[in-house]
């Protein structure tokens, strides 16, 4: 499978995500009676799926964790690509806890549609106490997705009853605490959020010589909320590594672009032109404690688009193909409101 998302229009705002899963025959024979199965996680709702130049209607069958969505092909011909293509809107994952004489009786787990409104996001929640008891304590953990800010809550998210934690680069957690909650009674909770998506998100996973792995970095590049340039983020994890060597991360900037922040101020940034006109930044660190993370967030200005290529990553002396294990990357089209 392959995931990618929607290309925007100008001033355009979208949260889905296409989501584009292929099978293709390699044989030089047909071949019959293809069954594909995809899993598609709860915390994304399907808004639209279906098969290119194919009218078949998949069967569907919740599992714990996932929906799985079967697709029955008669026949494909060799060399033939088969492409079914999702398109999903992330949900607010919800735990719920019900509470008796001190005792969680009941854990559910349910997810929540995000909706468009407008030019923010809507999303409507509702609890029913159908036991035949009242409640001493009811405990709702809300997940919103780390693309969405909250703007407003409603009731007010105020403490004791109302906390909101922010985990970053995570996403938002609102827990509702409520006490004495009656036989049937209903408790609806809403959300109004506004979008700021990742325009590049790459993650890159090193190992030692045994396989294992040693250290975890990521790169997200981010539209400014002041509306002029983009915000990169760096980030470095130490899983497992007593290495004192210095970390070298290399990107690539437009040779246009100038950085005008830096955070933390007193990191080591070098700057450079390569052959091909781009402006090469290395950042100079000191590996961070096992596990631990460091972060540098870079201001960027410039009237082009960012490069959406990942980063290089070396430790001391080491090449860069040695400590790679894996990359991935999810990309946006950054766009310019009129």
């Amino acid at each position: 499978t392959a995931e990618k998302e929607n290309i925007l229009g100008i001033g355009e705002t979208q949260r889905d995500v296409t989501l584009i899963s292929v099978l293709e025959n390699e044989y030089d024979e047909p071949i019959k009676e293809v069954e594909i199965v995809d899993e598609i996680p709860y915390y994304f709702e399907v808004e639209e799926m279906g098969i290119d130049d194919l009218e078949i209607d998949p069967t569907k069958e919740k599992k714990e964790k996932v929906l799985e969505v079967i697709w029955e092909i008669p026949e494909i011909q060799p060399k033939e690509k088969v492409e079914i293509r999702y398109k999903l809107a992330k949900r607010i994952n919800r735990t719920i806890l019900e509470i008796v004489q001190n005792e969680v009786i009941a854990v559910l787990n349910t997810f929540e549609n995000i909706t468009p409104k407008g030019l923010e996001f809507l999303s409507h929640t509702k609890y029913i106490n159908i036991h035949n008891r009242p409640l001493q304590q009811l405990l709702i953990v809300d997940e919103i997705p780390p693309e969405f800010n909250i703007i407003r809550t409603n009731p007010e998210a105020l403490a004791p009853t109302g906390v909101i934690e922010k985990a970053k680069l995570k996403g938002i957690n609102v827990q509702w605490k409520q006490k004495n909650v009656g036989v049937n009674q209903t408790l609806e909770k809403s959300y109004t959020l506004d979008y700021f998506p990742y325009l590049f998100r790459g993650k890159k996973i090193i190992v030692n010589e045994e396989g294992r792995t040693i250290f975890k970095v990521a790169k997200f590049i981010m539209p400014s909320e002041r509306e002029m340039g983009y915000t990169v983020f760096y980030v470095i994890k130490n899983a497992k590594s007593e290495t004192t060597d210095m970390i070298s991360l290399m990107d690539k900037l437009p040779v246009n672009h100038t950085i005008v922040e830096r955070t933390p101020e007193e990191s080591q940034i070098m700057e450079q032109i390569d052959d091909e006109g781009n402006k090469i930044i290395t950042w100079i660190v000191e590996p961070p404690s096992i596990r631990k993370s460091i972060t540098l967030k870079v201001l960027v200005s410039g009237d082009t688009p960012p490069l959406f290529e990942m980063f290089k990553i070396f430790i001391g002396d080491k090449g860069e193909k040695e400590v790679l294990e894996k990359e991935t990357t999810v990309r946006r089209e950054m766009v310019k409101s009129p």
